[in-house]
């Protein structure tokens, strides 16, 4: 990982700064790696008269063209920037120096003049100033200056910053160009943050048009990134934070960072969920990681010591990689689980650049410009959006596969109702009336009538039972109940064993339904055919695949028999819409019925 919000090692060879040519053709540069910088440590405060002086060893070339990095708050609160600049024309030129403070708390302008060095202060900049009091009215900080003709001079800043990163952006620019340059500027990041709202309320809303859970939580995550914009753009600067809480324009960047973090596993947890591998040590996880960014959010609250300030400074960085990692975790889970390749095409093309600068070029942060997360953000809706695009026309095909299995269980219900109007005219009504006949004959017999009654109140318990309001009770405990029902009204013993340690209740509920609907056909025909004395009810588990299977010891069953009811052809209906194989062997010996299909569906 390298050092924690530290500096490279090795540092460059102190030298003079070539100076910066300020002619008539000047517009406007960037002079991140013009400048000579000298980081102030926590402990250690520099007169400003040895500073102008520009004679320490401690002043150093700054080489990267995209910043100047100064380091964690914690450490170098302070920090001066030294430009030597040059006007060789024949005219004064009206310069403005601006810079980006989103790392940047206060800041001190002075210019060095003359062979005397006399130093002139340009002004003072800081979060919280109103537009009328500054040089120059805009969000970033900007103050001009001016150089003489044919003249030299050094343009020297003070920083400080008392949270996070210390970090500066510094151009340099004329005051015809800083114009064109702030409004294109100024274009940017309203686009970007306009879009980022855009993007979160499209998102969220369509999440609950749809009722999808996945849109709906992507759109709270986008949230914090939302908020990220505006921070960007320099909103908070002007809010009102209470005075007695901690938590400042200064800090609210790290605080909308861990609040990012915690709003991401909302998305994470329920992506996992959608995958159905979602485990014990996941939840873990997950609340390890939100516990993790919850305790520096609670520290920004109250006023930060240097050791607090250490603590939430580096967690964000920390935090932060883990939440990447966790995003790389899930996204690999979807791709191995479903082949869902979207999000993984997204965490590496947004994250492997930052990564690869934090941790192999060895810069102390996570850091990025303001219009970046608008790519980034561009990017990740629309991959992202591509994949609840595929999962909601997954949805509708499901729900209509759905309407059509709804159907045709409709019409076996029906079946089922008139074959229990049949069998209440045919054999019981049939049964019923044998009996008054053999009642009103001269001598009556009354034996015969008398089995005859007791064979239509086992009929009508049979025809009863069938009849009994299913529940959503788990799989197990249903066919164990009806196995007892059928001990209470018959003379054959049922007996139901489950050695699947109740992992049959795992299987989807149209499977479950089907098992039961066919087990319960089954003992039907048993009672009404097979003259058994036992009944077995067991359900296996092997090699992922359940297997439930009825035996009796009854006369058997031929498959080619031809029967009156519609009982058999139910059961392989059933079968056929819940995905069950169903399997009947008869033999002198008795019928064994097996129902097979794999636990995961």
């Amino acid at each position: 990982m390298g050092k924690l919000y530290g500096q490279p090692d090795r540092r460059p060879t102190a030298h003079p700064a070539r100076p910066l040519v300020v002619d008539s053709q000047f517009s406007t540069t960037s002079v991140n790696n013009r400048v000579l910088v000298y980081q102030v440590p926590v402990n250690k405060k520099r007169p400003l008269l040895t500073i102008s002086g520009i004679m320490s060893a401690d002043f150093l070339p700054n080489v990267d063209p995209q910043q100047v990095m100064i380091g964690p708050a914690y450490a170098h609160p302070e920090a001066w920037v030294y430009l030597p600049l040059v006007n060789p024309s024949n005219l004064p030129r009206k310069m403005i120096v601006d810079l980006d403070h989103n790392r940047c708390d206060t800041l001190d302008a002075f210019l060095l003049r003359g062979q005397q060095r006399e130093l002139v202060h340009l002004g003072t900049l800081f979060r919280r100033m109103p537009l009328v009091q500054r040089a120059i009215p805009v969000r970033a900080f900007a103050l001009p200056f001016e150089l003489a003709p044919h003249d030299s001079a050094g343009l020297l800043l003070r920083s400080r910053r008392s949270t996070g990163i210390h970090e500066l952006t510094i151009a340099l620019s004329t005051e015809k160009q800083f114009t064109i340059k702030r409004d294109e500027e100024e274009s940017i990041r309203l686009v970007a943050l306009s879009s980022a709202f855009f993007f979160m309320f499209t998102v969220f809303s369509l999440g609950l048009i749809f009722k999808h859970r996945l849109l709906i939580y992507f759109g709270l995550y986008v949230f914090p990134i939302g908020l990220g914009q505006l921070n960007y753009n320099y909103f908070f600067d002007a809010f009102p934070f209470p005075a007695w809480l901690g938590l400042n324009a200064n800090s609210i960047g790290l605080f909308i960072i861990f609040a990012t973090n915690c709003l991401f596993h909302t998305f994470g947890v329920a992506y996992i969920k959608s995958l159905n591998v979602y485990g014990r040590w996941h939840r873990y996880a997950v609340l390890f990681l939100v516990g993790a960014n919850l305790i520096p959010m609670g520290l920004l609250l109250f006023p930060l010591t240097r050791t607090t300030n250490a603590m939430v400074t580096n967690a964000s960085l920390i935090l932060t990689t883990l939440n990447i990692g966790w995003l790389f975790y899930i996204s690999m889970l979807g791709f191995r689980v479903k082949r869902e390749k979207y999000l993984l095409i997204t965490a590496t093309l947004v994250f492997v650049p930052i990564l690869y600068r934090t941790y192999v070029l060895d810069s102390p942060a996570l850091s990025y410009s303001y219009f970046q997360p608008f790519y980034y953000l561009l990017l990740f809706g629309y991959l992202i959006v591509s994949l609840f695009r595929r999962e909601l026309i997954s949805q509708q095909m499901t729900e209509e596969k759905i309407r059509l299995v709804q159907g045709k269980l409709e019409m076996l219900r029906k079946s089922e109702i008139e074959q229990i109007g049949r069998n209440l005219h045919d054999q019981l009504g049939n049964t019923l009336a044998s009996a008054l006949g053999y009642l009103n004959l001269k001598e009556p017999r009354i034996q015969v009538a008398r089995d005859m009654i007791l064979d239509a109140i086992n009929e009508t318990r049979v025809i009863s039972h069938n009849l009994v309001k299913d529940d959503n009770r788990p799989l197990d405990e249903k066919l164990e109940d009806l196995a007892e029902r059928f001990n209470d009204f018959s003379t054959i013993s049922f007996a139901y064993s489950d050695y699947t340690e109740k992992r049959i209740n795992q299987l989807p509920l149209l499977k479950q339904q089907g098992i039961y609907l066919i087990v319960q056909e089954v003992l039907n025909n048993v009672v009404k055919h097979s003259q058994a004395k036992e009944v077995t009810i067991q359900a296996f588990l092997s090699e992922d695949v359940v297997r439930v299977s009825i035996e009796d010891d009854g006369i058997g069953y031929t498959p080619n028999q031809p029967t009156s009811g519609i009982g058999m052809a139910n059961m392989y209906k059933r079968a056929e819409l819940a995905r069950l194989k169903l399997s009947i062997d008869g033999s002198v010996s008795g019928t064994s019925v097996t129902i097979e299909t794999p636990l995961g569906g």
